[in-house]
C-alpha cells in the first residue's frame, strides 16, 4: 500500500506491505552498483529507494546517514536522513514534538499514526 500524505507545504509517501529486500531483485548484481553505499547489504535497499523515486531515506543506519565519501553516491539521487532530522526538517516537529516521543517504539501504537482522528 502507498499512500501520500500532506504536511504543510509538503508531501510524504507513507510506504506499507513492502516486500522483504531478499526478494528484491533489482538489477541483479549488487557488487555491480558497489560504492552506491558502504555495506554491500545495504545495496537493494538502497536501489530499491532510488527506483521508487522518494526523495528522502530515513534510516538509523550510518551506511546511509553518514555525511562523507562512503555515501556520495547515494546522496546524489536521494537524502537520507536519521529519523529526528526527518521528523524536524521535513515534517515541520518542534523541539517540544520530539521530546514527547523520545522513548516511543512502534509497538506502542494501537494504528499507524497517519490514520488517528484529530
Amino acid at each position: 500500500m502507498r499512500e501520500t500524505i500532506q504536511q504543510g507545504q509538503r508531501q510524504v509517501l507513507i510506504a506499507e506491505d513492502l516486500p522483504p529486500v531478499g526478494e528484491l531483485k533489482i538489477g541483479g548484481d549488487d557488487q555491480a552498483h558497489a560504492g552506491v553505499v558502504r555495506d554491500v547489504k545495504d545495496i537493494p535497499v538502497a536501489l530499491a529507494a532510488n527506483q521508487a523515486g522518494v526523495g528522502c531515506l530515513m534510516s538509523t543506519n550510518r551506511d546511509f546517514t553518514d555525511e562523507d565519501e562512503t555515501t556520495l553516491e547515494l546522496r546524489k539521487r536521494l537524502t537520507p536522513m536519521r529519523v529526528g532530522s526527518f521528523l524536524r526538517e521535513v515534517m515541520r516537529w518542534r523541539s517540544e514534538d520530539l521530546s514527547a516521543i523520545k522513548h516511543r517504539r512502534w509497538s506502542d501504537m494501537e494504528g499507524p499514526f497517519w490514520q488517528e482522528e484529530r
